[in-house]
């Protein structure tokens, strides 16, 4: 049985093999090749499809007014006054559904100490949320979030041991009334959760939404992202993850990482950090059923979906082996997208090469070219730099470059790989900046209901895209004013 077994895998490899071509002849793409030139020309060229978006890359300046101040392009991002009415709204009936449960009524001495002098708007009675207090009280959570105490109450401190605590916060709300709108915080109303069809017996049930609580935010936010700014021509698609250890049903664990338990959330950024869309993994998609997927369909899905706005215009996208698969390279050609990435050696429908990640010697690379009848050709580089790895591209040739290389005492070195990697290289990383930006100034405060991590982790990815927009602004202004100097 076994042998039987071997005999077909062997036989599936052979296959595989006869559609494949191993480069034997590399093109240096930093030479000027003349006509007279006796030097070999690369034996597979690049099939790269050309570069033409429909807008030009950078921040779409029309959804900002002219002199825009970081909170206008704070509130444009986050998706207007519409989003903060959806907030308002999905706050003020968590409240009510809250209190109503209960039989009484909030009164405006929240946790039975009175509210004291206000700034700004009056509490209406009932104890719902303003337009006003919403504000303040996200502008709290940022400012918290870089000054930094052990204990959220010594913000309102009056000691003199203390520092007698932060006067802009005291002015903008008490503490109590910052404790009510923490626990109440709701980004969907909770009668959005009742199913009109749930007493049908003729009706199948359907798998509910498993991010229902915060999926009207995650919608406002990807359409604004993608409006606010339009991409460069590289990006990358990445994971990342929001600390959570709590219980939930989309909790994943990740060993080996700096954040080991929490959501994880799939991204497509550019290398500054601009986050363009992003997606919270929740299992199986909304409406449809649990079940085994083919091999690696379920991430492929995921990184055509964050793609799907780049179709036909060009981008070059980079995401590591997690997501590379023949498939997807494939399905994103078909889409207009052209594709890199690291790949595993156990991917299905790979060649075998003939000098594997075992065999090269240092600075050696090898490649070879194809792909099944009816597909895009395909490349696999395998390069061994102070380690062996591999990649894989729908578009890429047999071009070589020179690339600089640090040494382990510090130094230089150049050397020469495949274009294909060091493509990857340049473009892969945006996912770990942003990361990086969002983790400065973190919030990183407890949370009992789980849409409250993801709630806050959102807004501050949303300051992150802001930030980037307004250096963006001042630069183009900062440019105008030097050329009118100039004249």
């Amino acid at each position: 049985m076994q042998k039987k077994a071997d005999a077909k895998k062997v036989a599936q490899h052979k296959a595989v093999n006869r559609n494949w071509k191993e480069c034997k002849v590399w093109g240096d793409v930093g030479r000027q090749s003349r006509a007279d030139d006796d030097s070999p020309r690369p034996q597979f060229k690049e099939r790269a499809i050309q570069f033409a978006p429909l807008e030009e890359p950078g921040p779409v300046l029309s959804q900002f007014s002219r002199f825009s101040s970081p909170l206008g392009v704070f509130k444009t991002m986050l998706g207007g006054e519409d989003t903060l009415y959806l907030l308002r709204e999905a706050t003020n009936d968590y409240i009510a559904e809250f209190w109503n449960s209960r039989k009484t009524p909030p009164s405006r001495k929240v946790g039975g100490k009175p509210e004291g002098r206000l700034i700004g708007p009056r509490l209406p009675a009932g104890g719902f949320v303003t337009d006003h207090e919403l504000i303040a009280f996200f502008g709290i959570q940022f400012l918290i979030g870089y000054h930094r105490l052990p204990e959220l109450s010594m913000f309102w401190e009056q000691q003199p041991d203390t520092g007698l605590g932060l006067g802009i916060i005291q002015q903008a709300m008490t503490r109590e009334r910052f404790k009510f709108i923490s626990k109440h915080i709701a980004c969907a109303s909770p009668w959005d959760d009742v199913d009109p069809n749930s007493d049908d017996p003729d009706q199948e049930p359907e798998r509910p939404d498993p991010i229902r609580k915060i999926r009207p935010l995650v919608k406002r936010l990807n359409e604004s992202y993608h409006v606010c700014r339009k991409p460069p021509r590289g990006q990358s698609i990445d994971e990342s993850m929001v600390k959570y250890k709590g219980r939930s049903m989309l909790r994943q664990t990740m060993k080996n990482t700096p954040i080991k338990s929490g959501f994880k959330i799939w991204s497509r950024c550019c290398l500054r950090g601009y986050t363009y869309k992003f997606e919270i993994y929740q299992g199986a998609r909304f409406g449809e059923k649990q079940k085994r997927s083919r091999n690696n369909e379920a991430v492929e899905r995921v990184v055509v979906d964050l793609c799907q706005p780049l179709t036909d215009q060009g981008f070059v996208v980079a995401f590591d082996r997690f997501f590379t698969s023949i498939a997807l390279l494939d399905k994103l050609r078909e889409n207009g997208v052209n594709a890199v990435g690291t790949i595993l050696p156990s991917r299905v429908n790979q060649p075998i090469m003939t000098k594997n990640e075992s065999n090269l010697r240092p600075d050696e690379f090898a490649a070879k070219f194809g792909g099944e009848p009816g597909t895009c050709r395909k490349g696999i580089f395998v390069w061994r730099d102070t380690k062996a790895f591999r990649v894989a591209s729908n578009y890429h040739g047999s071009d070589i470059v020179k690339v600089r290389r640090r040494q382990r005492d510090g130094s230089f070195r150049s050397k020469s790989c495949p274009k294909a990697i060091d493509d990857y290289v340049n473009n892969m990383g945006g996912v770990d900046t942003a990361n990086q930006l969002r983790s400065y100034y973190e919030r990183d405060r407890k949370a009992k209901k789980w849409w409250h991590r993801l709630l806050y982790s959102l807004l501050e990815t949303c300051l992150v895209n802001s930030w980037i927009c307004f250096n963006d602004i001042v630069r183009s202004q900062m440019a105008e004013i030097k050329n009118l100097n100039t004249q």
